[in-house]
């Protein structure tokens, strides 16, 4: 998806190419015939930094532009000596071969296997920075792909640029979504990056970061944020200017555990007792108080739950928050023998 460098104008294009050739290259210095606004360079270099996150030895924040009467004539810093960056892109060639034989050894032909598997990869391996977020000057690598593949610490933007790299890799359409996070526990209005994929023809949202910290939380791998559409979303992002991502391609639609109504959910918690799964992961889609569907989903899992087994069961929750995904973890209980006459006899005069 090169939805950033589709919005450029015919100029800024050209000052794209040329800039892309020459960091490719290596070169420190590239003339183009157009000399444009502060604006449109601020455009240019985005859609290079979102577009080509294998660039990561570029510091972007140090290019430099002239004026003259034949053009803009840029000047690129890299982050190391000639043979230091050499060594840089034969790390990332090793890196995403050893991606390949991986993926070829899980014998995943399907895009949708291969995203699944992307998610599982980055999931199990990072964690939130939390200390470049409060600092970044000090974490400049919790921002670029550094972070996830060598450091295994990084913020939203180098999740993000992680996965499109490794999308672009395997040829899946990939772009680096921005807006805020508006949800308030994790930071009200923050700024945020996450992506947008393209499954036979139809966009969705894929937020790794915010699956991180859920599934370890969880211990357990979570798919709140995967594949998912705008109005999903926008329960707890904010943006503009994005392609759309009407159809529901979601973890939740596949598996057929979204629930608009109890008796639904409890038909399926009663089949998932069946089958004796020591978890319960669904997500509800109801109009109403957050608070209170989150207390009659409690309440009905505990009920349901009671009216299966016959020994008493710990049942712990981890929500979603606004996106409504619940996690219910459940844990027979043990009692001694006074205890399980006491808890039987309670039971059945009930």
């Amino acid at each position: 998806m090169n939805y950033y460098y589709d919005r450029l104008s015919i100029e800024e294009q050209a000052a794209y190419d040329a800039l892309l050739k020459a960091m490719r290259k290596l070169k420190n210095e590239v003339q183009v015939p157009h000399a444009l606004s502060t604006d449109s360079m601020g455009k240019v270099l985005d859609a290079l930094r979102f577009e080509h996150t294998g660039l990561f030895y570029v510091n972007y924040d140090k290019v430099r532009y002239l004026y003259s009467l034949n053009g803009t004539k840029f000047q690129l810093e890299f982050d190391g000596s000639q043979e230091e960056l050499k060594q840089k892109r034969l790390w990332l060639r090793e890196t995403l071969a050893q991606f390949k034989e991986e993926k070829e050894a899980e014998n995943l032909n399907d895009d949708r296997a291969i995203l699944r598997w992307i998610h599982h990869k980055l999931v199990r391996s990072t964690r939130y920075d939390h200390s470049a977020l409060d600092s970044p000057d000090d974490h400049p690598r919790a921002f670029n792909i550094l972070g996830v593949f060598q450091d295994h610490l990084a913020v939203c933007q180098g999740i993000a640029f992680a996965f499109k790299l490794l999308c672009d890799y395997f040829e899946i359409p990939c772009m680096i979504a921005t807006g805020r996070a508006t949800l308030e526990n994790i930071g009200d209005n923050l700024l945020h990056a996450w992506n947008i994929v393209c499954l036979d023809g139809k966009n969705a949202h894929v937020d790794i970061t915010w699956d991180i910290g859920l599934s370890e939380l969880s211990h357990f791998y979570r798919y709140d944020y995967f594949c998912i559409p705008d109005e999903w979303i926008k329960e707890d992002h904010a943006f503009e200017d994005l392609p759309a991502c009407v159809d529901n391609i979601s973890y939740f639609e596949a598996k057929k555990r979204v629930f608009h109504d109890y008796d639904s959910l409890r038909s399926f918690v009663h089949q998932e007792l069946k089958k004796k799964t020591p978890y319960l992961y669904f997500k509800m889609s109801m109009d109403g108080d957050l608070n209170e569907i989150t207390a009659s989903t409690d309440q009905a899992i505990s009920e349901t739950v009671g009216m299966h087994s016959f020994m008493p069961v710990k049942i712990s929750r981890v929500s979603g928050g606004m996106q409504m995904c619940f996690f219910y973890r459940m844990e027979t209980q043990e009692l001694p023998a006074s205890g399980f006459m006491k808890w039987l006899d309670g039971k059945l005069r009930g």
